[in-house]
């Protein structure tokens, strides 16, 4: 899975205009950060290097943003009695 999700992060890189090519979680992290600097790119990077978020979703969105998709098209709110969340 980590072949994967470092070629997904090296299209993202290539698609903001640069050439470098991660090998690890720290290294991509790095190199987002430097080169890459979409936030939303850089919050699934992180999550990834963190250990966060599970390896599938954060290949998933992965390739959702590299096609373009909305990666946090999902906002979640919270409430302060003790319903659960509720989507909108």
């Amino acid at each position: 899975m980590t072949d994967l999700i470092l070629a997904e992060i090296r299209r993202a890189i290539q698609k903001r205009g640069g050439n470098s090519q991660p090998m690890t979680p720290a290294d991509a992290a790095r190199e987002v950060r430097e080169h890459a600097g979409d936030v939303d790119l850089r919050g699934i990077v992180d999550s990834w290097a963190e250990e966060t978020l599970p390896d599938n979703d954060i290949l998933d969105m992965l390739r959702n943003w590299n096609a373009g998709i909305g990666v946090f098209a999902e906002v979640y709110a919270s409430h302060d009695d003790d319903e659960p969340a509720k989507k909108h």
